[in-house]
């Protein structure tokens, strides 16, 4: 039964477009550095990537000289991505967690 309120999105994503960049070329050359060859030649093709969504928001920018260490950005993260170091007051930002919510960033006035 659990299968159930998950089969419409499971119908959804398998007639949408993939969200990711896909290998650069349809199948898997035997040799990348073959593959790139043979593009500069004009033999092949490189698949272009995907779009930028709107709304993409974009990578974390730390601005390390307006941080005062409040500590209120790790506080709002959903996924612990952030974490204060107490001793400098800086924080550390683990990219691998990261979900970019966009909720650690100061409202731009």
């Amino acid at each position: 039964m659990a299968l159930l309120p998950m089969f419409p999105e499971l119908l959804k994503q398998l007639f949408r477009p993939p969200a990711t960049n896909r290998f650069p070329a349809k199948y898997l050359p035997p040799s990348v550095t073959g593959f790139l060859e043979k593009v500069a030649a004009g033999q092949a093709t490189l698949v272009p990537p995907v779009q930028t969504p709107p709304k993409f928001r974009g990578k974390i920018e730390y601005q390390r000289d307006g941080c005062i260490g409040c500590s209120l950005c790790v506080k709002v993260c959903p996924s612990n991505a952030i974490e204060l170091l107490e001793e400098t007051k800086r924080i550390r930002i683990w990219v691998d967690q990261c979900i970019f919510c966009d909720r650690c960033i100061p409202p731009r006035r």
